[in-house]
């Protein structure tokens, strides 16, 4: 039995969002997700007459999570980390925002980045693909290759975690 034909535009617009979420929540930086991004889908493309339109959205994941630990390899190899909030810094503020709000939102992301650089690799991955790619628990298991019951009770605990450092300091 042959899959229906995958919609493309549809496709892009389901998960381009997404999958940009989750580059930025991984590696903080909004020009290397939107570089990404359009690289997920490029391969994608190359290959597309082997792609059913059930693994789709599975298999642009699993290119989004390899294409990420690739670039975060060449990055600890060139430097160092970089956060979401040292990108943030360097954006020039609009001219309608508040700028004490702003500062205050920076300090607060700063650090929350703190916090996140402290987690493991698996961990950062993890709040990626549930916040920032806003994928279930069953969908980020059958990614990682965890059981079903695993990521929701990771995530809690990595929250508790966070909340219980944030508390602290």
């Amino acid at each position: 039995m042959e899959s229906a034909p995958i919609d493309w535009d549809a496709a892009y617009d389901d998960l381009s969002d997404r999958l940009y979420n989750f580059f930025r929540y991984r590696l903080g930086d909004e020009k290397v997700a939107e570089e990404l991004v359009q690289d997920v889908f490029l391969r994608l493309w190359r290959s597309r007459k082997s792609l059913t339109r059930e693994l789709f959205k599975q298999t642009a994941f699993k290119i989004a999570r390899n294409l990420s630990i690739d670039h975060l390899r060449r990055k600890r190899v060139r430097a160092g980390t970089q956060s979401l909030a040292d990108d943030e810094d360097t954006q020039e503020m609009r001219s309608d925002e508040n700028v004490e709000a702003a500062a205050h939102e920076r300090a607060l992301l700063r650090q929350l980045n703190e916090r996140l650089r402290d987690l493991s690799d698996e961990d950062r991955e993890l709040l990626s693909l549930k916040y920032g790619a806003g994928l279930t628990h069953r969908e980020i298991a059958k990614l990682t290759g965890m059981h079903e019951s695993n990521p929701g009770t990771r995530l809690f605990r990595i929250i508790q975690h966070l909340r219980a450092d944030w508390e602290e300091r």
